[in-house]
């Protein structure tokens, strides 16, 4: 996957735009992002209390900040310390498929919308 401006511009489309997903998917699939796997869309049951917490915590701040939190903004709303909490939560939460991960570094995980 390519991670360019315009990759994160339509990860964060494809959260708040429901209805336009082919025009989207077929943009992301041009830069390497292929969302037609069916862990895109997950049933929420597979994620833990505290994973899904995250994840709708993350999906409101990417809506209303326009992108990801940092790591102390998700530390902070788990009332955690550690960076090492939120990366393994987030890195168990990307193998289950509720997350899309860019290559680029600082605010690189984007919310699989819930089933």
């Amino acid at each position: 996957m390519r991670d360019t401006p315009r990759t994160r511009e339509l990860l964060l489309m494809r959260i708040h735009h429901k209805g336009e997903m082919n025009k989207i998917d077929k943009e992301l699939l041009t830069f390497g992002v292929d969302l037609s796997k069916p862990k895109v869309k997950f049933n929420a049951d597979i994620l833990t209390k505290k994973q899904l917490k995250l994840h709708m915590f993350m999906t409101a701040y990417i809506k209303k900040h326009g992108e990801p939190p940092l790591y102390k903004d998700m530390k902070k709303h788990m009332g955690v310390e550690y960076d090492t909490s939120i990366s393994s939560m987030l890195q168990l939460m990307k193998r289950k498929g509720a997350l899309i991960q860019s290559k680029a570094k600082g605010r690189n995980s984007y919310p699989v919308e819930l089933a």
